[in-house]
């Protein structure tokens, strides 16, 4: 069985993050999945995200296209209140379309630094877990 099915089977039964699936893995309450860590459960959730964004990028496209195509025939009857929710939807779509372009760029790039994090927390954050980890890992 795979980690992909490992976690879907697991998200699919209760919603959770991460952390979540990696208890119940160390409580043994998934049976011979409790080999399931952080450095497996993290990277696939982010790929099965990116997966989905790709997915929906591609149906949100072919619902712009299909709206475009359809208004340009003249078999349909569009009054000017059907135009305004057709413009609305047309634009909704293709504003997803850019924010999941740009969602997939930052979560398949590095990771990058809060853009508010004047004073440098999340950097300290991250030293003081690296340091809890070490340590649980050295005892």
């Amino acid at each position: 069985m795979s980690i992909e099915h490992i976690i879907l089977g697991i998200i699919s039964l209760v919603p959770c993050s991460g952390y979540d699936m990696k208890i119940e893995a160390e409580r043994g309450s998934l049976g011979m999945l409790s080999a399931l860590g952080f450095g497996s459960i993290y990277p696939r959730l982010k790929q099965l995200l990116i997966e989905h964004l790709r997915a929906r990028r591609e149906e949100s496209i072919e619902v712009v296209d299909y709206l475009t195509e359809w208004q340009k025939g003249e078999t349909a009857f569009i009054d000017e209140y059907g135009m305004l929710v057709l413009t609305y939807i047309k634009n909704r779509m293709e504003a997803e379309i850019s924010w999941i372009a740009l969602a997939i760029v930052r979560l398949e790039g590095p990771p990058e630094l809060p853009v508010q994090d004047t004073q440098w927390l999340a950097v300290l954050q991250k030293a003081r877990r690296t340091k809890a980890l070490e340590q649980e890992t050295n005892s």
